[in-house]
């Protein structure tokens, strides 16, 4: 059994903020870029204490490349979608959730991928469906 996990970028445009940022009208708009503080990417906590994400290094080079003010928070998932939904927070990298594309444009393509496998032992009968693992411990 194999499943595929992709990471897509999310934006979130609000009000005159970020679109005044990024269309060089009026002043420089500083980007939230929020992150989960529990993640599927290992999470781990800088010199001075702060958690951080491995995605940063490529926030950080997007949006220098685009020229933009920008600065990372983590918040807890249910704090983080709230945010994404208000426009608290302006940007984030995270698996598309169906719960966020009334509010967020998604990257078509995702920036990352995982492939999850499921090893058996040679004198056992390969798992072909997910139902074939009900009641089966991992």
């Amino acid at each position: 059994m194999r499943s595929l996990l992709c990471v897509l970028l999310i934006f979130i445009f609000t009000g005159n903020g970020l679109t005044a940022g990024l269309s060089g009208v009026g002043e420089r708009t500083d980007i939230e870029y929020g992150y989960p503080d529990q993640s599927i990417f290992v999470a781990s906590i800088d010199n001075e204490g702060q958690l951080t994400s491995p995605m940063i290094s490529l926030v950080e080079a997007l949006m220098e490349r685009a020229d933009l003010s920008w600065h990372a928070t983590a918040y807890p998932a249910k704090r983080l979608f709230y945010n994404l939904h208000s426009g608290i927070t302006n940007f984030s990298i995270l698996v598309k959730a169906p719960s966020l594309e009334d509010c967020c444009v998604f990257s078509r393509e995702p920036i990352y991928t995982a492939s999850l496998n499921l090893y058996f032992l040679s004198d056992k009968p390969p798992i072909a469906s997910k139902e074939e693992m009900v009641g089966k411990k991992l």
